[in-house]
């Protein structure tokens, strides 16, 4: 039986992408990230993106620290980003 919450095409669920993803931070060093981009606007400023199928990982991060911090995990639309 296919999970609810699989990504359209998928047998992956969206929950086991998103800790996949999230993982990726750990476990690769941030010039091996994929899909990341540096945000625009005064409202994102120092926030980065990395894109999850249809989600995106909003986060910034503390590379003195060798930490960073997850803001958001919203759905893409045209209004995600206000």
């Amino acid at each position: 039986m296919k999970p609810k919450s699989s990504f359209p095409g998928s047998h992956t669920t969206c929950g086991e992408r998103m800790e996949r993803a999230i993982d990726e931070f750990e476990e690769k060093d941030d010039s091996q990230w994929s899909n990341i981009k540096l945000l625009q606007g005064a409202e994102w400023e120092g926030r980065l993106r990395k894109k999850v199928g249809p989600y995106r990982i909003i986060f910034t991060k503390y590379p003195e620290r060798r930490a960073l911090e997850i803001s958001a995990i919203l759905i893409r639309s045209k209004d995600t980003y206000g």
